[in-house]
C-alpha cells in the first residue's frame, strides 16, 4: 500500500510540473509553431523528462512502474500476471539498452541514436549534470530532433503513467473506504476514469 502511496503523491508531483509547464500536446508532434512556442515546448519537455524518468529508468526507485504494477497485482488493483509484470521490466530495460527503438537519429560520426540515448544526453549534460563531452555534442544537434526524442520517450510512457495512477487512486479507495479524488485533472478518459467520475 505503501508503494502505491507515494506512486500517487509523485504522479500528482508531475502532472502539477504539467501544468506549470505546459506542451502544445502530450499526444501529437505539432511543427511550425514558431520558434517561440516551439522554443518553450522543449523546455518544458526537459523539465518533465527529468521529472519522468524515476518512473520509468531506475529500477532501484521506489515508484517505478513495473513495482508499482505489481504493487497493484498484490492487491486486486490490476489482473495481471508475473509473467506480463517480467515482460513490463524487460521492455523498459530493453528501451534504455536501445533495444527497443522509438525513433532513431543520426548525431554524428555516421552514429544514430535512439530516442532514449537522445533524452538520457540532454539530460546528463547540462540538465542534471555537467559533462562537457557529452554537450559539446549535444549542442551540435538541431532543435527538432532533441525536442521529437523530448515527445516520443514522454509519449511512450504517458498513457501506462496515467492508467496506473487511476488504477493505484481506485485501489486505495476500495482499502481505505473513502473516497480520495485526483487533485490534477489528468483528462484521462478510459473507462476505469470514466467509472469513477460516475
Amino acid at each position: 500500500m505503501q508503494v502505491l502511496e507515494l506512486y500517487c503523491k509523485s504522479a500528482e508531483y508531475h502532472l502539477e510540473l504539467e501544468r506549470h509547464f505546459p506542451v502544445t500536446s502530450h499526444d501529437v508532434y505539432q511543427i511550425g509553431l514558431g520558434t517561440n512556442q516551439e522554443a518553450k515546448d522543449s523546455w518544458s519537455r526537459l523539465i518533465l523528462a527529468a521529472s519522468f524518468r524515476k518512473f520509468v529508468v531506475d529500477s532501484n526507485e521506489s515508484v517505478y512502474l513495473p513495482k508499482v504494477l505489481e504493487a497493484l497485482a498484490s492487491l486486486g488493483g490490476q489482473k495481471v500476471t508475473p509473467e506480463q509484470i517480467r515482460e513490463f521490466r524487460k521492455h523498459l530495460n530493453e528501451i534504455r539498452a536501445g533495444g527497443v527503438i522509438l525513433g532513431k537519429y543520426n548525431v554524428g560520426d555516421g552514429r544514430e541514436w535512439t530516442a532514449w540515448q537522445v533524452v538520457d544526453a540532454l539530460l546528463n549534460g547540462m540538465f542534471l549534470h555537467a559533462d562537457l563531452r557529452v554537450s559539446s555534442k549535444a549542442a551540435e544537434w538541431n532543435a527538432w530532433m532533441k525536442d521529437q526524442s523530448l515527445f516520443e520517450w514522454l509519449g511512450s510512457f504517458r498513457r501506462v503513467f496515467l492508467d496506473l495512477y487511476q488504477s493505484s487512486l481506485q485501489t486505495l479507495e476500495e482499502l481505505h473506504g473513502n473516497p480520495r479524488e485526483a487533485r490534477v485533472e489528468t483528462g484521462l478518459r478510459t473507462p476505469l476514469a470514466q467509472k469513477r467520475q460516475k
